[in-house]
């Protein structure tokens, strides 16, 4: 999963139902959006994408999602350069976080560009689809997961299942979903707290205050298993797990059980922990 870096500069284009956008998302609803990514072709469904805000202040990330549909060429976003005939590549992603600029404490820029953990990355540029170096992306997740809270990121088979239908230049996109309820995750963080259920790590102690309260959790049910009436039960189908462990549990299709993975590790262990043969 490669990670990269969408652009907006309200000098350019204006987000017109920006505000619209940011409660449905924060009412768990499942907002599904096309955005210019320059000329990457190279972007793959399941990737992430990170907005960044540039031009006027205030200018940093504030929002996030993973890509449901791959690049492909439509009419310019652009009204002159639609006029001429020309034509741009368009993304579509699915947005698990997002916040209004002008209203919410937003990723500033100058942390970006401050801390150490993010040189590695051009964060000025202008042009959409720009990938971020893979260790700058996992300091990024870590940093937004603390400023927003997102349920679940990066893990899309998690979340929604797409069938993409494609005529021409038109893209219908039908999503079959269950609604996700913050207040369920509540629930069973409350049950179970915020150490792994697979590998007993909490973040607090790896590291420090500013892992206090991080944690994913995990839906043990299947899509396949889950009608468009199924209800959650946040302490029977839900189990906080690190993202380490989530990542493994979702790194194939179907994906591994709890049991599985807690046996990965112990047979980690176990080789590690086998004398060696002179």
């Amino acid at each position: 999963m490669a990670t990269y870096l969408l652009a907006w500069n309200p000098d350019r284009w204006h987000w017109s139902d920006l505000n619209d956008v940011v409660k449905r998302v924060a009412q768990g609803e499942l907002v599904l959006i096309r955005w210019s990514c320059g000329s990457t072709r190279r972007i793959a469904r399941g990737d992430r994408v990170f907005l960044i805000r540039l031009g006027q202040e205030p200018r940093g990330i504030f929002g996030s999602g993973t890509v449901a549909v791959e690049p492909y060429e439509d009419i310019h976003w652009d009204p002159d350069k639609a006029n001429l005939g020309e034509s741009a590549l368009f993304i579509q992603f699915q947005i698990d976080a997002l916040l209004d600029p002008e209203q919410e404490t937003i990723m500033w820029r100058e942390r970006l560009l401050g801390e150490a953990r993010f040189s590695g990355m051009h964060w000025d540029t202008q042009i959409s689809g720009i990938s971020i170096p893979d260790d700058v992306a996992s300091e990024l997740e870590m940093a937004w997961f603390d400023l927003v809270d997102v349920v679940e990121f990066g893990l899309p088979e998690q979340v929604v299942n797409r069938d993409v239908f494609l005529e021409g230049a038109t893209r219908e996109i039908t999503i079959n979903s269950y609604e996700r309820d913050r207040s369920a995750r509540r629930r069973c963080i409350e049950k179970y707290g915020t150490t792994c259920r697979v590998c007993h790590i909490s973040l607090m102690d790896l590291y420090g205050a500013v892992g206090e309260g991080l944690i994913h959790v995990h839906h043990l049910k299947s899509l396949a298993d889950i009608g468009e009436e199924y209800e959650v039960d946040p302490i029977q189908d839900m189990i906080p797990v690190c993202p380490n462990c989530h990542a493994i549990i979702h790194s194939r299709r179907p994906a591994y059980s709890i049991d599985e993975v807690r046996q990965f590790l112990t047979n980690v262990s176990n080789d590690i922990n086998e004398p060696s043969s002179m």
